[in-house]
């Protein structure tokens, strides 16, 4: 595993991973992160990552998905990592108020642009012991308990994510809807809205998913959770992207399938050392 140190974030801009990437945070766990481009469509992918370690405060993690089908996606994807590095770089005297810091920066830094280009954010700190989500967009996040049961799916910011968090959608009747890729808030259009999250504990057998909906519109949560839970954690990051790319490259009747731009970052604990007599 690489191991950055805690002045050496990981950024991927506009990736195209065969296979996802391990990276070690000593002390507090680690992380397998992976993004590539829409299989068979031949541009550039308009993802991006982050991966910042904040020595003994912990690490954020964040996935950005530039909005496809409007202009510079890709710039407006860089953008939204890079300013939320920029806003976590150095002494910050809490983690929160920067990463919030970080989002407004980029919502800013891409509407300076003036070019229609708009981005999803999603974010999370992890310390030591607890976990607190920052987003904006449809991307999304998912806790998977060691059972492979949800234990935090956060909602996206979309009509149809809207309608299904209220219960006015199920999950088959929301994956299937046709208005699902309409997103209702986004960094560098209009004013846009942050959800943060409260604090939450974040058990030793817990794994973090934070993902672009190349991800959510090919599997189901459930999909999701069975498969992030197995014990490498590097090998389930490999059957989630096998299981997101074959979604993709044959759509099957009954089941999700949506060529896509793909990124993720899953995230897990290590035990502590066993104590000594």
């Amino acid at each position: 595993m690489r191991e950055p140190s805690a002045t050496q974030p990981w950024i991927e801009i506009a990736a195209n991973d065969e296979r996802p990437r391990a990276i070690a945070l000593p002390g507090l766990g680690h992380c397998i992160c992976a993004s590539r481009g829409a299989p068979g469509k031949g541009r550039t992918n308009e993802d991006a990552l982050v991966v910042l370690p904040l020595a003994e405060r912990g690490v954020v993690i964040a996935v950005a998905d530039g909005a496809g089908g409007m202009p510079h996606a890709d710039a407006a994807a860089r953008l939204a990592v890079e300013s939320l590095e920029h806003a976590l770089r150095g002494s910050v005297d809490s983690i929160e108020e920067a990463v919030l810091s970080g989002f407004k920066a980029a919502h800013d830094a891409i509407a300076d642009l003036r070019l229609g280009a708009a981005s999803t954010l999603i974010a999370a700190w992890i310390s030591a012991t607890d976990i607190v989500f920052f987003n904006a967009g449809d991307s999304q996040a998912v806790i998977a308990g060691g059972r492979g049961k949800p234990k935090f799916v956060s909602v996206a910011h979309s009509p149809v994510g809207l309608a299904q968090a209220a219960g006015e959608l199920g999950e088959e009747e929301a994956l299937f809807h046709p208005e699902r890729h309409i997103v209702a808030n986004m960094l560098g259009v209009g004013e846009v809205r942050v959800e943060w999250s409260r604090r939450r504990v974040l058990a030793l057998r817990d794994t973090v998913l934070l993902a672009s909906d190349g991800v959510f519109d090919n599997l189901r949560i459930g999909e999701i959770c069975s498969l992030i839970r197995r014990t490498d954690l590097e090998a389930a990051g490999e059957a989630l992207l096998a299981a997101c790319d074959a979604r993709m490259r044959e759509q099957r009747p009954g089941q999700p399938g949506k060529p896509d731009d793909l990124t993720f970052v899953l995230f897990r604990r290590y035990a502590p050392p066993p104590r000594t007599a």
